[in-house]
């Protein structure tokens, strides 16, 4: 009995040995790929430790560059990518309308799971504080309406429609002057003549061209009717009848003669007033005609195509040096580039008064009693 205990003592260790490289061998064994079965009947598949630090690695891709893209087409881009990104405008001098300036992180930086880019887009000049827009993958709902946006911030300025009409006011009934001001006012060429009317009182506006609330392009002309009041009865002249009387010989008295002979004034000093004038603002042209008078345009412009234009015929005083006029017309003055010249369209005024006059500076004088400080304008001659 001594004998077979003690082989069975020696036995112990050794089945221990066995039992713990048994054990041992077991938990060094791989774990397979296991499948569970999930109360909906989906299933789940596990994956070695191996194989999910192997697909990381092969997911993480660089992130591309989309600086100086339109901010719609620089979000398809992060979507397809499946990053979330965030958006703040910025207004920069030079940079279009969003465009994108800059982005963070930048381009080549490794994909991470849950990074958000942050993108810089060149929005309006007057937005002192940025706004801000951000899409997330939380909800498919949020996504749908960042594409949609994007897609409306990717279209160009040059794709919105060009505003080339306008609607023609309603100046019916209007003064002349107010209308005018109107029409001014939004851009608008016009013409107005004036027309004999027993109903409207002077200076009104009878009837427009287009009509009011008509479409027209930029650029087109209104032209309108002005009251000029009453027409005035014209005088009828009757001639009676008459015999005819014989015509009787006679002799025409001598007419006395002067005893001494007055010398006939020089009418050449009103050549002098010919030719260009310049001031600081008005300019005059001065011409003569056949007859011996002399036509006299002064314009008053107030802009490069619109102004006021003094228009008379003048007589040339000898014995005070000076062109007169008394039939003086106001008007206002229109620059028309087809004819390259001021042209009046409508009178203003009437039967102005007044005169020009040549200083011993050779400076041209205008007095005129309806015009406000013409006293204070002083033109010279442009020698050519």
């Amino acid at each position: 009995m001594k004998k077979r205990s003690g082989y069975l003592l020696r036995g112990v260790p050794a089945l221990m040995c066995a039992l713990q490289l048994a054990f041992s061998g077991c938990a060094a064994q791989t774990v397979p790929e296991t499948e569970t079965k999930i109360p909906d009947n989906r299933s789940v598949v596990s994956l070695s430790e191996d194989d999910t630090q192997s697909k990381q690695e092969d997911n993480n891709e660089a992130l591309p560059n989309v600086t100086g893209k339109w901010v719609g087409e620089a979000c398809d881009i992060l979507d397809d990518c499946g990053v979330q990104y965030e958006i703040t405008y910025e207004y920069v001098e030079n940079v279009e309308k969003k465009r994108v300036i800059s982005q963070t992180p930048s381009e080549g930086s490794p994909i991470e799971s849950g990074m958000t880019v942050k993108l810089i887009v060149c929005g309006e000049k007057k937005d002192t504080v940025s706004k801000s827009e951000s899409k997330t993958e939380s909800t498919g709902e949020s996504k749908s309406e960042s594409k949609t946006e994007s897609k409306a911030e990717s279209q160009t300025p040059s794709q919105a429609p060009a505003d080339t009409t306008q609607k023609m006011p309603n100046i019916v009934g209007m003064d002349v002057t107010a209308a005018t001001q109107t029409l001014d006012s939004m851009g608008i060429y016009y013409t107005g003549n004036y027309q004999f009317n027993d109903t409207v009182p002077y200076g009104q506006v009878i009837s427009q061209e287009p009509e009011a609330g008509t479409d027209a392009p930029k650029g087109s002309r209104i032209t309108f009717i002005i009251s000029n009041g009453k027409q005035p009865e014209q005088e009828i002249i009757t001639y009676e009848t008459y015999e005819e009387q014989p015509q009787q010989d006679y002799t025409p008295a001598e007419e006395p003669q002067p005893s001494n002979t007055q010398a006939e004034p020089d009418m050449s000093g009103g050549d002098d007033f010919r030719g260009f004038w310049y001031s600081f603002r008005p300019t005059a042209k001065i011409t003569k005609k056949k007859n011996g008078q002399y036509l006299v345009k002064i314009i008053w412009s107030s802009s490069a195509y619109d102004g006021l234009m003094w228009s008379f015929f003048a007589d040339y005083d000898p014995y005070q040096g000076i062109l007169t006029y008394n039939d003086g017309i106001e008007l206002k003055a229109i620059y028309e580039k087809s004819r390259q010249e001021w042209v009046g369209h409508y009178p203003l005024r009437y039967n102005l008064s007044g005169y020009l006059k040549i200083n011993d500076n050779g400076e041209m004088l205008w007095y005129d009693d309806g015009v406000d400080g013409s006293s204070d304008i002083v033109f010279k001659k442009y020698n050519n």
